[in-house]
């Protein structure tokens, strides 16, 4: 069972408003009776596709303040497994907003507040508890201020020694303290990945791809992971 079975970790769960509008006109009232809420963060979303796949999956985050219960119905009503610690801080919300007339997305992100000092620890035992009959684990997005920049490099060195594989979707110091204990995929965006590794990129697009692949696989060699990265609407690139 535990090949099959995955644990999703993000630490910082929103609530996501999507509103879908014939078109939006900037400095005026835009309604729109075509809106949903969810229960969202990359690392839910990863829970939420997995099982559409098929696959077991179980959420790992904190959650505080008021909405805490809608956040939980909203996992129920997803059929989504989430296990949670007390963070004392409220959940943000986004907000992601369609125009039907030109087919663009514009999202709009709250920054969440600290968490109590105490959420680190409690996340860190549950995150133990939660590893038995596992088979992979899942790293997704930034964390919430208040973690510590060790958290994500912990979790990562306890599934390693445990046997799980390993799939980081992180950036800048969560990433490269992480990478030392080898796990088996990494999947930053191109922005993150510049911005991590390439602070000052070639402009021009052929050069551009040769230096990350440069040192795509310098960092697989050194690391012994496989590295995707993806390019928004563009095509991946696997290294």
């Amino acid at each position: 069972m535990g090949d099959s079975t995955f644990l999703a970790v993000c630490l910082n769960p929103t609530l996501q408003k999507t509103l879908r509008f014939s078109s939006i006109t900037k400095d005026h009232v835009n309604r729109t009776a075509n809106h949903r809420l969810d229960a969202s963060g990359k690392g839910i979303n990863v829970a939420r596709v997995l099982g559409q796949l098929g696959k077991r999956a179980l959420h790992l985050t904190q959650l505080g303040g008021s909405l805490q219960p809608l956040f939980l119905q909203l996992c129920e009503e997803d059929n989504l497994s989430i296990r949670w610690a007390e963070s004392h801080s409220p959940i943000r919300f986004c907000y992601t907003l369609i125009d039907g007339s030109d087919r663009s997305v514009t999202e709009l992100v709250e920054e969440a507040l600290p968490v109590d000092p105490m959420t680190e620890g409690r996340i860190l035992d549950l995150f133990e508890q939660s590893l038995p009959e596992r088979g992979t684990l899942t790293i997704s997005g930034t964390k919430a201020n208040g973690f510590s920049d060790m958290i994500f490099p912990t979790m990562t060195k306890m599934a390693k020694e445990r046997g799980l594989r390993v799939i980081l979707d992180i950036r800048g110091k969560d990433l490269t303290e992480s990478l030392p204990f080898e796990p088996d995929l990494i999947k930053p965006n191109l922005a993150e990945f510049l911005s991590t590794y390439i602070p000052n990129p070639p402009q021009e697009p052929n050069r551009l791809k040769e230096a990350v692949i440069q040192v795509a696989q310098d960092l697989e060699r050194r690391y012994h992971c496989r590295l995707v990265l993806t390019r928004g609407a563009k095509a991946v690139w696997v290294v």
